[in-house]
């Protein structure tokens, strides 16, 4: 590795200022993935063109993935994480151009271009990353042809009849009325007769859950025809479209929006800036702001005599969520922290790059 950038601004201890300067000079050349004991973070290696030294981009990746979920996660953000991705004067801003240059090709890699760099990262799980993209192609191509992909959740079209099984209660079955627009989360999609099947989970009307099984496609609204009816049926009133038995969008997103939470403190140990995790739940992430606040509490290590509050921007797009809870005392001491959204494409990253930068 060459030597670090020696710039006063990569130093300053204020993260408005590594951003502005990464800004101006940041140049991606390369991707790496590194683990470091339960620390694991995949990496956008760059040089800066102010004095040549290196500068990397750090995108930590959440403890909390199962096997498939993490090579997903790594997939889009290779595919889609492009920080500082603006142009801008070559004379204010030297790299942008080139940077900009730079990620135009990355967008032009194909999925297995990505794959092999994955398999690259992780030899060790070569074969279940194969396995993983083999499945990820057909849900892909199941989507692109307007079939629901598993996770989905999709409406009945009509009132009828089918068998159903109850959860944890092996082998009885029963049969049930579904009711028009009701409700079915698709777990599995095969392809039977000339059209889709799918099975999934339902709720009863006594609220208990059940499984259906080999569910003919043409029972069930497909996309364009639920989002061709969903506007004129809200707007009607209609109980049945407004009772939701499980929370998914419509049409599904085939990428969740991620959510970052970093922290920010300046205090008799200095200014320190962390990135804490990412999820698709805001609700979690709070709860882990009240987790590390009693934490602090519990070492002493809050601003004496701190008052503390809370800020949420719901007037904006999903995409430009924020929330900050804040504590602050009059000797200029603060612990911050905020959650941002992570944009699949940005002019700016809001990570504090787990303090890599």
């Amino acid at each position: 590795m060459r030597d670090l950038c020696t710039c006063p601004a990569r130093h300053s201890g204020d993260y408005r200022d590594v951003r502005d300067h990464c800004t101006r000079y940041f140049l991606p050349y390369g991707w790496a993935y590194e683990e470091e004991g339960e620390h694991r973070s995949l990496i956008l290696k760059g040089r800066c063109m102010c004095c040549g030294g290196e500068i990397w981009a750090a995108m930590p990746v959440p403890n909390c993935f199962q096997l498939g979920e993490i090579y997903y996660f790594l997939f889009q953000q290779l595919k889609t994480w492009r920080p500082y991705a603006m142009r801008g004067d070559p004379g204010e801003y030297p790299a942008a151009n080139d940077r900009m240059a730079w990620y135009q090709l990355q967008d032009e890699r194909s999925d297995l271009d990505w794959v092999l760099l994955l398999k690259k990262f992780l030899p060790a799980e070569s074969h279940d990353i194969a396995m993983w993209f083999s499945g990820y192609q057909g849900r892909r191509s199941l989507f692109d042809e307007g079939g629901w992909p598993v996770g989905s959740v999709v409406r009945f079209k009509h009132e009828c009849n089918t068998a159903a099984f109850p959860m944890g209660e092996t082998g009885k079955i029963g049969y049930i009325t579904i009711r028009p627009f009701q409700e079915m989360k698709v777990t599995s999609v095969s392809f039977q007769s000339g059209q889709n099947s799918y099975c999934g989970l339902a709720k009863m009307d006594n609220g208990r859950l059940c499984r259906l099984k080999a569910i003919p496609g043409d029972k069930l609204y497909s996309m364009d025809e639920w989002s061709a009816l969903l506007p004129e049926r809200l707007a009607q009133g209609s109980v049945f479209v407004e009772r939701r038995d499980f929370e998914k969008p419509y049409p599904p997103e085939p990428a969740e929006r991620l959510f970052a939470l970093k922290r920010v403190s300046d205090t008799a140990k200095g200014v320190q800036a962390h990135c804490m995790a990412v999820s698709s739940y805001q609700a979690l992430l709070k709860d882990m702001i009240l987790q590390d606040v009693e934490k602090y509490r519990k070492q002493d290590l809050l601003p004496p005599d701190g008052t503390s509050g809370s800020v949420e921007n719901l007037s904006g797009s999903k995409n430009q969520y924020t929330y900050r809870w804040t504590m602050s005392n009059e000797d200029g001491e603060y612990l911050c922290y905020t959650i941002e959204s992570v944009p699949l494409l940005s002019e700016k990253i809001p990570l504090p790059e787990g303090g890599e930068i």
